[in-house]
């Protein structure tokens, strides 16, 4: 949303609440508030449980009088029951700024889904959308079952009408035959960075001409 209240009260009530013993709980069940335009957006704080007994919450923020957009990251691994947000009796609200361009879909193992970030604005799939105002999909997932995401994923590709998929997952948790099958699947180009081990893979699913 946009809006120009010089307060903003954030309640959020969570229907799940798990542990998750390889992400912290600003990552994994908190609400991110980012305030201004997307490349310069600036980090105001979170909304988040006090303990994993309780699924209520409530952040307070505050802005200048100026008409801004403020952006609400969900959380990664929990089910919203409810989440309500309140501005001042006399400010305006208008529906949030475009993104510049079509959505991207990323998909991958634990990298893409955010595995061991301290916020979900710190992925880089997230860092992408921000830097290139991109609106995204994460499908990222842990690489347990390695055959059926990519499986899954290729198959559900078209009803998201990307302008572009990314692919990535670390080498580390592939075997031979997974590495093979993923080397047979749709994507018409292939990177393999020794350095960092991530195969990653681009496709451009559209003919839309943004400059990324």
């Amino acid at each position: 949303m946009r809006t120009n209240s010089t307060k903003i009260v954030i309640t959020m009530e969570l229907e799940t609440l798990h542990w998750d013993a390889g992400m912290a709980m600003f990552s994994a069940q908190s609400i991110n508030v980012m305030i201004g335009e997307r490349k310069n957006a600036r980090f105001a704080g979170l909304v988040h449980p006090s303990d994993y007994e309780t699924k209520f919450c409530q952040g307070e923020f505050y802005k200048d009088s100026s008409m801004e957009d403020v952006t609400l990251w969900l959380p990664r691994n929990e089910i919203i029951k409810d989440i309500r947000i309140s501005i001042e009796n006399d400010a305006q609200i208008e529906a949030p700024t475009p993104y510049k361009y079509p959505p991207i879909v990323f998909y991958g193992s634990s990298i893409t889904e955010g595995g061991h970030s301290c916020r979900v604005t710190n992925v880089y799939n997230a860092l992408i959308s921000q830097h290139l105002d991109v609106d995204y999909y994460n499908l990222g997932f842990s690489i347990i079952n390695k055959k059926s995401l990519f499986q899954r994923t290729g198959t559900n590709l078209p009803w998201y009408h990307p302008s572009y998929s990314i692919k990535t997952l670390s080498l580390k948790a592939v075997n031979a035959d997974i590495r093979r099958d993923i080397l047979q699947f749709p994507p018409r180009s292939w990177s393999y960075d020794r350095k960092d081990c991530f195969y990653s893979a681009f496709l451009r699913h559209s003919h839309q001409t943004a400059s990324l």
